[in-house]
């Protein structure tokens, strides 16, 4: 299993930086190890409090199990859809 570096880690969050300011939004990116350790993380002006522990728990998730963020993003979007309810709906 590759172990990211300082600078994979960097980069991805700068990335992930331009790809939220681009969007429009203010989020809190993680980056985790294999182990679910966090290498870096950065919370943008305006993303709110409670994002911090929730990134950290979706780079852990996907961590443990093995599959990328947006795979889950899409798997849950779709589970939501086949079973009637819109995905940006909440609870």
């Amino acid at each position: 299993v590759p172990i990211l570096s300082t600078d994979d880690a960097n980069a991805i969050v700068v990335a992930s930086l331009t790809a939220a300011r681009d969007a429009g939004v203010a989020v809190t990116i993680a980056v985790v190890d294999p182990a679910g350790i966090p290498i870096m993380l950065m919370r943008m002006e305006g993303a709110r409090g409670y994002t911090v522990d929730l990134a950290t728990r979706k780079a852990r998730t996907s961590a443990a199990i093995g599959v990328g963020t947006a795979v889950l993003a899409s798997v849950c979007a779709s589970a939501a859809t086949s079973s009637g309810r819109d995905a940006s709906q909440r609870r």
